[in-house]
């Protein structure tokens, strides 16, 4: 997607590369972000992740159609108030947009993406409710956001 002067903000793809960026101080500012917040290692390109980024303001709601947003998928080390927020607002805003996690495989270094099993205070019976999904599957398009807090 294309920078968006008005709004300060933009949708990119994540750029994988093997080696840690570069950073050149002397950079535009809007470069030295990109190389920033949108580079990971190339042992994550299966995810063809994309990341919106707001430069200027605070929380924001964007109009995000059901096409554009299936998946939000939390990193490791993502607290569980963090996930708790995030399930919230997906369930008041997004609510067929899938909550999917990242968990370390034991005795290996694999990682596997699953449904995120989420309690919701205040739901009678203290039950879980598991996104569909299936186990194992990760999302390899666009359409996931990952979170790596």
């Amino acid at each position: 997607m294309k920078w968006n002067e008005d709004s300060r903000s933009f949708a990119r793809g994540v750029r994988y590369t093997r080696d840690y960026p570069k950073l050149d101080i002397n950079a535009p500012s809007d470069k030295r972000l990109r190389t920033l917040l949108l580079t990971k290692s190339e042992l994550w390109k299966d995810e063809e992740e994309w990341r919106c980024v707001v430069l200027e303001g605070g929380p924001a709601q964007w109009s995000i159609s059901q096409k554009a947003l299936k998946a939000v998928i939390f990193g490791t080390r993502a607290s569980a108030d963090l996930r708790a927020t995030i399930a919230h607002l997906i369930a008041a805003h997004k609510p067929w947009v899938e909550l999917r996690e990242i968990v370390e495989v034991p005795f290996s270094y694999d990682l596997q993406v699953r449904p995120l099993p989420i309690q919701l205070s205040g739901s009678s019976g203290g039950s879980e409710s598991s996104p569909a999904g299936s186990a194992g599957a990760s999302e390899s398009s666009p359409d996931s956001v990952a979170s790596d807090n």
